[in-house]
Formats: structure tokens, C-alpha cells, sequence
């Protein structure tokens, strides 16, 4: 489904997101207040993506566990993932937003 549109005159307001565009995230720090996670249930196909993306994530940790690696290469692996990260913040354009993150973060 191409989801819903919202139009204000010619202007787009709102979309749904699709169910692949969809992700769970935590804040990185404490709130006040009783909510500690999501408030409603999600539809069946948001949440069935969200638990893949959860297995998918799962599956590598436990990969990663199961390596025989040296301190050396560990260190390595750890480089070359830090790296890829950095690029894909700068391909999505999420870099911004992980730097006013620890602006923010400075601030406090």
C-alpha cells in the first residue's frame, strides 16, 4: 500500500510510514514519568517487521559470539563496523542527527 496522504493545499503534510520504514529505538536517557514503552499495540504487520528486525539483530550478536577471534582481530572487526557505520550515517544524512544528540547530551 502506498499509505495515507494528508494535503494542506498543494502541500503534502503527513505519510504513513511503511511497515520497513518502520523502527523501534530507545532514548538514551531517563524520563520522568510511568511510560516505559509503547502505549498502544501495533498493527500485526508493524510488529511482525519490528520482531524480524529484532531477530535479524539477535542472530548477528549470537554470530558474533560464536567467532574464535584474537584480540587483534577483534579489535580489526570492531574497526571495520565503526567504519561502515560512519558511512552509512553520512549516506542517509542521520549524521546531523547524532551530532545534536551529543550537542544536546553536552549541554546537560
Amino acid at each position: 500500500s502506498s499509505g495515507i496522504n494528508a494535503e494542506y493545499g498543494d502541500k503534502k503534510v503527513w505519510q504513513r510510514l511503511s511497515p520497513d520504514q518502520f523502527h523501534l529505538f530507545s532514548i538514551p536517557f531517563n524520563t520522568d514519568g510511568t511510560t516505559t514503552g509503547l502505549v498502544c499495540e501495533l498493527p500485526p504487520e508493524y510488529r511482525e517487521n519490528t520482531l524480524r528486525a529484532r531477530d535479524r539483530v539477535n542472530a548477528w550478536y549470537e554470530r558474533l559470539q560464536g567467532l574464535d577471534l584474537s584480540e587483534n582481530q577483534t579489535n580489526q572487526l570492531a574497526s571495520v563496523i565503526q567504519g561502515r557505520f560512519h558511512e552509512w550515517l553520512e549516506q542517509t544524512g542521520h549524521q546531523r542527527e547524532v551530532e545534536n544528540l551529543i550537542r544536546l547530551r553536552d549541554k546537560s
